[in-house]
C-alpha cells in the first residue's frame, strides 16, 4: 500500500502527480519515495535494489564493514524495453503499476506487449550506508565487488553518493545536475537531475509554479551535490524523454 506517515495526504498525492507529469516532459527519468522506521541519514551512499532477492541483499551487506539500512522504496520510472523479456519479470513486477506515455494505467500484459514509453510504479528496496568520507571509496568498491561475486548481479547498477559538500568524483563516478529531494524525518521523495540543463529547467519550473500559485502551500525542494556511477548516468541519458518545459 502506497501511503505516507509524514506528508499529509493532499501533498503526497500532489507530489506524485506532478512528478509523473515532469517525467513525461523530460525533466528527469524517475522519482523515488522512501520510508524508514528511524531517521534518515543526511549524507549517504544509496544503492538501488531493483528486486527483492534476499540472497543478493544479504550478500552485499555481508561485505560491508559499515552499518547499513535497507528500506522500502516506491519508484516511478521509465522501464527499458529489455526488462520485459527477463524470465523473472512477472515475479519482480507482480505488484507494480504500469502507465503509458500519457500516463494512462495499463495491465501488466498490455505493458509487456507495448514495451516502449512505459512508466512503472514499483516497490523496490534501497540500501543506505551513512557517508564516511574517509572510507567512501573503500565502501563503494566493496559494494561493487559484492555484486560482481554474488549470486545475482544488477542489470543496470545504481549507486548514488549524496553529500552536503561537493566531493572529488570516485573512479567510474560522475557528478550529475543535482540530487533533488523533499524531506521529512523518516520519509523522502528524491530524484537525480541528469545535468545542469535539466537542473536549470526544473528550478525554473518550480519558480514559475510558485509565481502562478503564490497563495498555495509549496514544498521546499532541496538541491544537493551528488555523484553517480557512470553506468547509471548513461542509462538515464538513454531513457529520458526530450525536455519539453512546462
Amino acid at each position: 500500500m502506497l501511503e505516507s506517515r509524514e506528508f499529509n495526504h493532499e501533498t503526497f498525492i500532489k507530489i506524485i502527480r506532478r512528478g509523473t507529469l515532469l517525467i513525461s516532459h523530460g525533466y528527469f527519468t524517475g522519482i523515488n519515495f522512501i520510508q524508514s522506521e528511524e531517521p534518515l541519514p543526511q549524507e549517504s551512499i544509496i544503492v538501488h535494489f531493483l528486486h527483492k532477492l534476499p540472497s543478493h541483499i544479504d550478500h552485499v551487506r555481508s561485505r560491508l564493514s559499515s552499518p547499513s539500512l535497507v528500506i522500502p522504496r516506491w519508484t516511478f520510472y521509465q522501464l527499458r524495453p529489455g526488462y520485459f523479456d527477463k524470465t523473472t519479470f512477472d515475479e519482480e513486477y507482480k505488484e507494480a503499476l504500469f502507465f503509458d506515455e500519457s500516463f494512462n494505467p495499463l495491465e501488466r500484459e498490455v505493458a509487456k506487449s507495448v514495451k516502449l514509453g512505459i512508466t512503472v510504479a514499483n516497490q523496490e528496496l534501497d540500501l543506505l550506508v551513512p557517508l564516511e568520507e574517509a572510507s567512501l571509496q573503500t565502501i563503494v568498491e566493496a559494494i561493487q565487488e559484492a555484486d560482481a561475486t554474488g549470486p545475482h548481479q544488477w542489470q543496470d547498477p545504481v549507486i548514488i553518493v549524496r553529500s552536503a559538500q561537493t566531493l572529488l568524483p570516485l573512479p567510474g563516478f560522475v557528478p550529475p545536475g543535482a540530487y533533488a529531494s523533499l524531506k521529512r524525518v523518516r520519509e523522502e521523495f528524491y530524484t537525480i537531475l541528469l545535468d545542469q540543463e535539466h537542473r536549470a529547467a526544473f528550478d525554473s519550473y518550480l519558480k514559475r509554479s510558485h509565481r502562478t500559485s503564490p497563495t498555495a502551500a509549496h514544498e521546499d525542494v532541496a538541491f544537493e551535490p551528488c555523484q553517480v556511477n557512470l553506468e547509471f548516468l548513461e542509462y538515464m541519458s538513454r531513457i529520458i524523454m526530450p525536455l519539453s518545459p512546462l
